[in-house]
Order: structure tokens, then C-alpha cells, then sequence
């Protein structure tokens, strides 16, 4: 039999994939897995640099997130990149409904509560 690798296969998922191919049935696919590695969310100070360096990309040149808000946003997430986003911006769309130009951790609450995430 020839040994050449003759394709390369890269998977992705979220955490639950790795759950299934733990599962008997997949144990050639498992078997056959040489890395794997998981994504870790973003620490307090990575997103303390995240949220302004978007807001900068977006055309925003001021801080509009408090350090209140940005440490609630970090621990309501975990630091992970999906929810911390949807609730960064569910709280931009209601500090802009209440014309307010800065976010605090009152507007991340009410973000929580409308992506389903609590702290």
C-alpha cells in the first residue's frame, strides 16, 4: 500500500463535534485525527483592546464603552467572540435608541436579557 498522504482534511466545529467523534462509531475518523485544538475565549485585558480596536475599524474614535461595561461584557461572555459580539452590539443599538453616546454596564444588562445571556 502506498503511504503518501494524498489529501488533507480540516475539520471544524464547535466543542460538541469533538463530543461526537468520541462516539464508537467514529473511532477511525478519531483515530486518524492528528492536531486538535480548541479556541479559548479572549481574556479581560484582550477585550478591554478588542471592543475599542472594532469600534476604531467601524469609524468610532472616542471610548464609548465604560470599564464597568467592558469587564460585565467580558464575564457575561467568557470571553467568547460569538456572545461577546451580540451583546457589544445589542448594547450599541440601545444606548442609540436612548441617545446616549456611552455604554455602561446598565446597557449591557439590557443587552444580556436580549440575547438570552445572563452573567
Amino acid at each position: 500500500m502506498d503511504s503518501k498522504d494524498y489529501a488533507v482534511l480540516i475539520l471544524s466545529g464547535q466543542t460538541q463535534f469533538i463530543s461526537q467523534i468520541q462516539r464508537q462509531p467514529h473511532e477511525a475518523l478519531r483515530q486518524r485525527i492528528v492536531v486538535n485544538y480548541s479556541l479559548k475565549g479572549l481574556t479581560l485585558d484582550e477585550v478591554k483592546l478588542y471592543i475599542p480596536y472594532m469600534l476604531k475599524i467601524a469609524g468610532c474614535s472616542e471610548p464609548i464603552f465604560t470599564e464597568d461595561a467592558l469587564e460585565l461584557l467580558y464575564s457575561s461572555s467568557n470571553g467568547l467572540l460569538r456572545p461577546l459580539n451580540a451583546i457589544a452590539r445589542m448594547s450599541l443599538i440601545a444606548g442609540a435608541n436612548k441617545n446616549t453616546r456611552v455604554i455602561d454596564s446598565e446597557l449591557i444588562y439590557e443587552a444580556q436579557t436580549e440575547v438570552n445571556i445572563s452573567a
